[in-house]
């Protein structure tokens, strides 16, 4: 196939699975229209999305009157929700936001599908096609994923921003290029500002594209990886810093870190149904380390969340805001130094709930309060348990067994080499989950790695099947 050809059928197939994810989105949001409780996640960022789309710069209704920025959670997504209202202006806010995360979970399946057509330049021309159209196909399908959409949370902007930084660090890897590294850097920005702990997950994959350039061509690539970690810090540093100038105490992007540690190191999330996941009654248990004053402003918004349900409730002042998370985050130090042994005895649920193998009455409750539909989420936690994850471990074992059967067919489609930034990416996701707690979305981080993986999983497990029934009297044509 000639090299214009085969742009021309990439094109399409990362094209076509795009559009695929798109309409599956639209059908999902058009048949589950979201409820946004005054309590959940999707009714900040849906706030403070119109917030940016009407010129309020983010901010949002004050206790007592006036306007705050609310530091609840980073801005990059409720920044990108407001560029969507905007771009989609004759459409109500609600349908324009629900349009926007659409868009950009068909913008996940498209960069998944390009990143498996770059990786798999060895593949022949068919075995490629067909590679990156499953890759772009279980995000684009992936019922767990799709779910995303309707909730109005940060990782409908978070998996097309792991694809995209996945897909810059292969073409630091290859090329080694300046280039390279600021777009990578850009892309590492972008994802800290969406979530807390995304400079984590990204960094760890600029440093893994560091090595994987090293170890290809014996040239490390430190200048390009030093530029996209710099910029990435900077963005960190720079949003903590206004912060910190806001609240008069530090902050470390967001004061949500407080409720995160304590609603996940407390007694109802060290045992029973909630063992390994979070519980919003844990906050309580930090009142007593909150001045009086903010107990009662605290007291305040919560009555007047009670009496609107679905409208998200005044803020309180930076101040105020850092106060109560570093109140939240003292106690649950506290309580991890004085029971360590309940805390690590978490870690294993945790990952279990990550990873979609344990759920529970409380966990379902939650997530369905979230906007999650339970009978839409099942087939996903199947799909993962029985279908991704297993190939992805076979796709695993044939990148890091070099001198194996399978390593010799991963090989023959594709650099192994090049697929690190994707394990390491998988491994800093469950680092985060083991020190945070467990939840199917919070698996946003590692979903584009896990499709990369399972599809090369499932070539290795194909074509080994077609060597054994042969019984190895031809070799399978998957090398171009």
């Amino acid at each position: 196939m000639r090299a214009s050809a085969k742009a021309t059928a990439s094109t399409a197939v990362v094209a076509g699975v795009g559009l695929i994810g798109l309409l599956a989105r639209v059908a999902y949001f058009t048949d589950h229209r979201p409820i946004l409780f005054s309590g959940v996640d999707g009714t900040w960022y849906s706030t403070v999305g119109h917030s940016f789309a009407t010129g309020h710069l983010g901010t949002v209704p004050a206790l007592g009157g006036g306007r705050v920025v609310s530091f609840r959670f980073p801005p990059a997504f409720p920044a990108v929700l407001g560029i969507g209202e905007r771009v989609l202006f004759w459409m109500s806010t609600l349908h324009a936001q629900l349009w926007t995360c659409a868009v950009l979970g068909a913008i996940a399946a498209s960069l998944t599908a390009a990143l498996v057509w770059r990786v798999s330049s060895r593949a022949t021309p068919g075995v490629r096609l067909v590679l990156t159209a499953v890759a772009g196909l279980l995000i684009a399908l992936n019922p767990l994923v799709i779910g995303t959409t309707a909730t109005l949370m940060s990782e409908s902007l978070y998996v097309p921003v792991v694809a995209g930084a996945l897909l810059a660090a292969d073409h630091l890897v290859t090329s080694g290029s300046r280039v390279a590294g600021v777009t990578l850097g850009a892309v590492v920005a972008v994802g800290a500002l969406t979530r807390s702990e995304g400079i984590v997950v990204l960094g760890a994959i600029v440093v893994a594209a560091v090595f994987a350039a090293r170890v290809r061509s014996g040239r490390p690539a430190l200048v390009p990886g030093a530029i996209a970690l710099a910029i990435g810090v900077a963005a960190v540093a720079g949003w903590s810093a206004f912060a910190s100038v806001q609240a008069g105490r530090l902050v470390v992007m967001s004061t949500n870190g407080g409720s995160l540690a304590l609603g996940a190191n407390c007694p109802l999330a060290w045992g029973g149904s909630g063992d390994g996941y979070w519980d919003s009654q844990c906050e309580a248990l930090a009142r007593h380390r909150i001045r009086a004053s903010t107990r009662a402003q605290t007291d305040e918004v919560q009555r007047y969340t009670n009496a609107h349900a679905f409208t998200l409730g005044p803020e309180l002042s930076p101040a105020r805001q850092a106060e109560v998370s570093s109140a939240q985050l003292g106690e649950a130090l506290a309580r991890i130094r004085a029971h360590p042994l309940r805390a690590a005895f978490a870690v294993p649920h945790r990952l279990a709930r990550g990873l979609g193998l344990s759920t529970s009455s409380a966990q379902r409750s939650s997530e369905q309060f979230e906007g999650r539909i339970p009978w839409w989420d099942t087939p996903g936690r199947w799909l993962f348990a029985l279908v991704i994850l297993p190939l992805a471990l076979v796709g695993t074992w044939s990148v890091l067994a070099h001198r194996s059967r399978a390593g010799a067919i991963a090989r023959g489609a594709l650099e192994p080499v090049r697929l690190a930034p994707a394990l390491v990416a998988v491994g800093a996701w469950l680092v985060v989950t083991a020190s945070t707690y467990g939840s199917t979305r919070f698996r946003a981080a590692a979903e584009p790695s896990f499709a990369v993986l399972a599809t090369v999983g499932g070539l290795v497990v194909v074509l080994g099947a077609v060597h054994v029934l042969s019984r190895g009297e031809r070799d399978v044509p998957v090398a171009a």
